[in-house]
């Protein structure tokens, strides 16, 4: 049995996001889903398909760190409903999120929508400080960035 590994590289860079212990925090962070849309071919029999989305976070603040948020980081929305296995929870230290998506028998190609949440933790005069930052699906295309897996017909 094989199993096929879909991977979809989340860039997040953080460059003029900060936080201030008066002010609270300021900036938005810039995304990059690649490949997007992320196409995933039809199982075969015997097989298994994966989907592993990999954080990859740039210009994260001192003395933040940056990961996929611990619940809901991979949140499917919309028609049509999604079909795959519900994302996990994540892993390597909260770099990886992976779900099962399994299909045959598509008669067209079907598009399927999610937002992804992230959140920087840090501790900031003795106290611990978390923030999530999350790419809508309903928003996202304003700024040139879709987070769209592709069910490819067949």
């Amino acid at each position: 049995m094989a199993n096929n590994t879909i991977q979809i590289n989340v860039n997040v860079n953080f460059n003029g996001v900060s936080y201030n212990p008066t002010t609270g925090w300021s900036g938005t962070p810039t995304w990059n889903v690649q490949p997007s849309p992320a196409p995933v071919n039809p199982v075969k029999s015997g097989d298994a398909n994966t989907i592993q989305w990999n954080l990859n976070a740039a210009a994260v603040p001192n003395p933040f760190s940056a990961s996929f948020a611990n619940s809901s980081a991979i949140t499917f929305s919309g028609t049509p409903t999604w079909t795959g296995g519900q994302p996990g929870q994540p892993t390597n230290s909260g770099q990886t999120i992976t779900a099962s998506d399994n299909f045959n028998g598509l008669a067209a190609n079907v598009n399927y929508y999610y937002s992804i949440t992230v959140t920087l933790t840090g501790t900031v005069a003795g106290s611990q400080v978390i923030q999530t930052f999350r790419l809508d699906p309903d928003v996202e295309n304003e700024s040139g960035t879709v987070n769209m897996l592709m069910h490819q017909a067949g």
